[in-house]
Protein backbone atom coordinates (compact mmCIF):
# COMPACT_ATOMS: atom_id res chain seq x y z
CA UNK A 1 0.00 0.00 0.00
CA UNK A 2 1.65 3.44 -0.84
CA UNK A 3 0.44 7.06 0.46
CA UNK A 4 2.49 9.91 -1.43
CA UNK A 5 6.55 8.76 -0.67
CA UNK A 6 6.12 6.57 2.57
CA UNK A 7 5.53 3.29 1.79
CA UNK A 8 3.64 1.54 4.79
CA UNK A 9 3.71 -2.25 5.66
CA UNK A 10 0.34 -4.20 4.40
CA UNK A 11 -2.08 -4.00 7.42
CA UNK A 12 -1.08 -0.81 8.65
CA UNK A 13 -2.81 2.83 8.66
CA UNK A 14 -2.67 5.92 8.98
CA UNK A 15 -3.83 7.33 12.12
CA UNK A 16 -4.70 10.37 10.62
CA UNK A 17 -6.69 9.28 8.13
CA UNK A 18 -8.31 6.36 9.46
CA UNK A 19 -8.95 7.09 13.55
CA UNK A 20 -11.71 9.84 13.52
CA UNK A 21 -13.88 7.61 11.56
CA UNK A 22 -13.22 4.61 13.62
CA UNK A 23 -14.09 6.83 16.91
CA UNK A 24 -17.50 8.54 15.59
CA UNK A 25 -18.78 4.58 14.83
CA UNK A 26 -18.16 3.66 18.56
CA UNK A 27 -19.49 7.08 19.44
CA UNK A 28 -22.92 6.34 18.17
CA UNK A 29 -22.84 2.83 19.11
CA UNK A 30 -22.40 4.02 22.59
CA UNK A 31 -25.09 6.14 22.57
CA UNK A 32 -27.52 3.56 20.70
CA UNK A 33 -25.82 1.01 23.65
CA UNK A 34 -27.32 3.58 26.28
CA UNK A 35 -30.53 4.51 24.45
CA UNK A 36 -31.40 0.78 24.54
CA UNK A 37 -30.77 0.29 28.10
CA UNK A 38 -32.63 3.32 29.22
CA UNK A 39 -35.40 1.94 26.93
CA UNK A 40 -35.43 -1.13 29.08
CA UNK A 41 -35.33 0.80 31.97
CA UNK A 42 -38.47 2.90 31.24
CA UNK A 43 -39.94 -0.46 30.51
CA UNK A 44 -39.22 -2.48 33.32
CA UNK A 45 -40.24 0.55 35.97
CA UNK A 46 -43.43 0.99 34.01
CA UNK A 47 -44.31 -2.95 33.84
CA UNK A 48 -47.10 -2.81 36.44
CA UNK A 49 -49.21 0.09 34.62
CA UNK A 50 -48.51 -2.30 31.24
CA UNK A 51 -49.95 -5.30 32.67
CA UNK A 52 -52.61 -3.48 34.31
CA UNK A 53 -53.77 -1.80 30.90
CA UNK A 54 -53.61 -4.75 28.89
CA UNK A 55 -55.36 -6.90 31.32
CA UNK A 56 -52.70 -9.57 31.89
CA UNK A 57 -50.49 -10.86 34.95
CA UNK A 58 -47.53 -9.16 35.81
CA UNK A 59 -45.23 -12.48 35.13
CA UNK A 60 -46.59 -12.37 31.57
CA UNK A 61 -46.01 -8.78 30.73
CA UNK A 62 -42.71 -9.58 32.36
CA UNK A 63 -42.18 -12.34 29.97
CA UNK A 64 -43.05 -10.14 27.16
CA UNK A 65 -40.44 -7.60 28.15
CA UNK A 66 -38.01 -10.38 28.40
CA UNK A 67 -38.53 -11.31 24.49
CA UNK A 68 -38.26 -7.71 23.75
CA UNK A 69 -34.78 -7.36 25.50
CA UNK A 70 -33.53 -10.79 24.38
CA UNK A 71 -33.58 -9.51 21.17
CA UNK A 72 -32.36 -6.25 21.69
CA UNK A 73 -29.73 -7.82 23.28
CA UNK A 74 -28.91 -10.67 20.52
CA UNK A 75 -28.38 -7.80 18.29
CA UNK A 76 -25.23 -6.12 20.05
CA UNK A 77 -23.35 -9.17 19.23
CA UNK A 78 -23.85 -8.46 15.25
CA UNK A 79 -23.29 -4.91 15.55
CA UNK A 80 -20.39 -5.31 18.01
CA UNK A 81 -18.86 -7.83 15.16
CA UNK A 82 -19.28 -4.98 12.30
CA UNK A 83 -17.66 -2.37 14.27
CA UNK A 84 -14.86 -4.55 14.31
CA UNK A 85 -14.78 -5.03 10.77
CA UNK A 86 -15.25 -1.21 10.31
CA UNK A 87 -12.10 -0.88 11.96
CA UNK A 88 -9.87 -1.64 8.87
CA UNK A 89 -9.09 -5.41 9.96
CA UNK A 90 -8.23 -5.00 13.74
CA UNK A 91 -10.52 -8.39 14.49
CA UNK A 92 -8.77 -10.73 12.14
CA UNK A 93 -5.35 -10.22 14.06
CA UNK A 94 -3.97 -7.55 12.12
CA UNK A 95 -1.57 -5.70 14.49
CA UNK A 96 -0.25 -2.03 14.10
CA UNK A 97 3.26 -1.96 13.32
CA UNK A 98 5.03 1.65 14.11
Amino acid sequence: MRHGTEELPEGTRRPAEDERPRWVLVGIAGVLSFVAMLDMNIVNVSLADIAHDLRVSPSMAQWTVLGYQLAVVALLLPAGRWLDLSGGGRARGCVRRS
